[in-house]
């Protein structure tokens, strides 16, 4: 098995990414009224596990990405192109 934080860290982010974001579009969606923290937490309930799974499932491409993102970009500066 790969280092736990392998997993974690993605998903601690997961969690909070949606958190902020089904917060954030709640408030938007409904406003700020008295039913609002259960609105919220109705759509976080929602939203956690697809954006963890989303994230695992994803990640092995992004960090493809990533990297190559950072060899083209990096990788020129720091040989004096670009």
């Amino acid at each position: 098995m790969k280092n736990p934080e392998y997993f974690i860290t993605p998903i601690v982010m997961a969690t909070v990414m949606s958190f902020v974001m089904s917060g954030l579009i709640t408030t938007i969606n409904l406003g700020l009224d008295q039913s609002f923290l259960a609105n919220w937490m109705g759509a976080w309930k929602i939203s956690l596990p697809i954006a963890i799974t989303g994230v695992l499932l994803t990640r092995p491409l992004v960090e493809r990405i990533s990297r190559l993102i950072t060899r083209n970009v990096f990788n020129r500066r720091s040989n004096g192109i670009g």
